[in-house]
């Protein structure tokens, strides 16, 4: 429970300043971050006390939660993007996302059952995002005209996204060597980086959050 505390308290902070800052964000989208981060709360209370209650894995509320995650941060570059094209291409990522996300749960339920973490859908997922936040990038220093990148929220929230999903694709993709050799028996290295990962994701949030404050959008 200290650790589930610890751990989430990044997140806590980030989605108190994000209520306080609610009627005051622009544009009005960022809003639903509030309700996104509420929303992982709540899966990780659900998913520590299953686990915690039944003694059983609780990888099956993960996976549910992966769908959400991804298409969540897909909308939010959808909404971000300017250029048409950038959009369309979202739009047929999220879809094949989709479907390789239901074909994956089908076929690793009818192999391991639900009860499994699926790491293919997070890494396909993570590198779609990886991706946006690269598109999203390229784009925004394209722009004409002299931006000040630092009173945008979405250079921020964009960041921290990269960094976060980055960090865990490169975790994942030497998870198979580390169970192998015992790197990590007890999970303290899988922690510290879960912990340092979403440190710096919530703290980026809220510094998108804040700067959101000294910056007209159009809605």
């Amino acid at each position: 429970m200290i650790f589930l505390l610890v751990s989430s308290l990044p997140l806590l902070i980030s989605l108190v300043i994000i209520i306080v800052l609610y009627k005051r964000l622009r544009p009005k989208w960022i809003r639903v971050f509030t309700w996104y981060m509420l929303f992982t709360q709540i899966i990780a209370i659900v998913g520590y006390q299953y686990s915690a209650r039944f003694k059983e894995s609780n990888h099956f509320i993960f996976n549910s939660y992966l769908l959400v995650e991804f298409i969540f941060f897909f909308f939010i570059f959808y909404k971000s993007f300017q250029r048409k094209r950038l959009k369309k291409l979202t739009v047929a990522l999220s879809i094949g996302f989709l479907i390789f996300t239901i074909l994956s749960f089908l076929s690793v339920f009818a192999k391991d059952g639900f009860y499994v973490f699926n790491s293919p859908v997070y890494m396909v997922g993570s590198l779609i995002t990886i991706i946006m936040c690269l598109l999203f990038f390229v784009s925004l220093f394209k722009s004409e005209g002299i931006i000040n990148y630092f009173q945008i929220p979405m250079f921020w929230i964009a960041t921290g996204i990269l960094f976060y999903f980055v960090g865990n694709f490169i975790y994942l993709g030497f998870i198979d060597y580390i169970i192998a050799n015992n790197l990590d028996k007890e999970g303290a290295i899988y922690r510290f980086i879960t912990f340092t990962l979403s440190l710096l994701l919530y703290s980026l949030f809220t510094i998108g959050f804040l700067s959101n404050q000294t910056l007209k959008t159009k809605t």
